[in-house]
């Protein structure tokens, strides 16, 4: 796809207690009619989750299984969701600890730079707890 087109994305999100209103975001979709685009990238850990809920949080221990599943009944329902309408109706379906934002528009050029430039923006590059600790070290100069 050379010419800019309309997509829609949507913000993926871990909520573990829907009556707070946390989350935390794990993935992102992206949707583009045009091209017949219907994709998700998921977190592929879940470090800054635990220490955002912590270990005990409901439903963390299922989280990754979770993940594969949204991920994989999309690609399944993938040829029926093909107007957004129909997306967004999909979307709020879904009532485990996975969330959807409303779908928001973008321009696309290339689907799969756009869907990566969004999980880089909106989810964040992945630190595990090692990277984390040596970026919060301090070195004090004489």
């Amino acid at each position: 796809m050379k010419t800019p087109t309309t997509g829609y994305y949507s913000v993926i999100q871990f909520t573990p207690d829907r009556s707070r209103l946390e989350s935390a975001n794990v993935g992102v979709l992206l949707f583009v009619p045009g091209a017949n685009y219907l994709q998700t990238r998921m977190s592929s850990n879940n470090d800054r989750i635990r220490r955002f809920f912590g270990d005990d949080a409901p439903g963390i221990k299922a989280l990754n299984t979770v993940k594969r599943t949204v991920e994989k009944r999309i690609q399944v329902e993938s040829s029926q969701l093909q107007e957004r309408t129909t997306l967004e109706h999909f979307l709020r379906l879904f009532a485990n600890e996975i969330a959807f934002s409303d779908l928001r528009p973008v321009r696309v050029t290339n689907p799969d730079v756009e869907l990566a430039q969004l999980f880089d923006e909106l989810v964040g590059v992945e630190i595990t707890d090692a990277e984390d600790e040596q970026q919060s070290t301090v070195i004090v100069g004489h």
